[in-house]
């Protein structure tokens, strides 16, 4: 079960950080900082340095803040990958992926599933289905919108 898993993190990580841009040889994903990562750059000096629109400032902002884990429980039969907002785990977003078909079937479930939780309210039912890039982008746009949400 781990190699699929792990493949689904990488994955859900590089699609995260696909939005970012290159400068002088360098992936920047998170525009609040300068290229070698070593300072702080105001949303002003973001803009000129990286020419970016305000935009797709404020989605790399996003999307940096964004980092996916396992949160398999290794007792399941389908395995899962998460993005945690908070440190209490009452704020989450938790992709749940089924290795095989016949694993999903075995369950009479589809192949992905989203599960998310705000405040400590789980909601069991956020999307599901069996096209692996549509669960991708759902999981990331959820947790996307769940980050805008509770950041001011």
């Amino acid at each position: 079960m781990t190699h699929y898993i792990t493949t689904l993190l990488t994955d859900a990580n590089n699609l995260t950080e696909s939005l970012g841009i290159e400068v002088d040889g360098v992936f920047v994903t998170d525009p609040t900082k300068s290229p070698c990562g070593r300072f702080d750059l105001t949303k002003d000096q973001s803009l000129a340095q990286y020419d970016i629109t305000p935009e797709r400032y404020d989605q790399m902002v996003i999307r940096s803040k964004i980092k996916w884990t396992d949160f398999s429980y290794n007792n399941d039969l389908s395995g899962s990958i998460g993005y945690t907002y908070d440190n209490d785990m009452d704020m989450y977003v938790q992709l749940f992926a089924f290795e095989t078909e016949a694993d999903a079937q075995l369950e009479n479930l589809p192949m992905y599933g989203i599960t998310a939780c705000e405040d400590g309210l789980t909601r069991y039912d956020c999307w599901s289905g069996d096209d692996r890039s549509e669960a991708l982008s759902e999981a990331l746009r959820q947790a996307c919108e769940m980050y805008k949400k509770h950041t001011k």
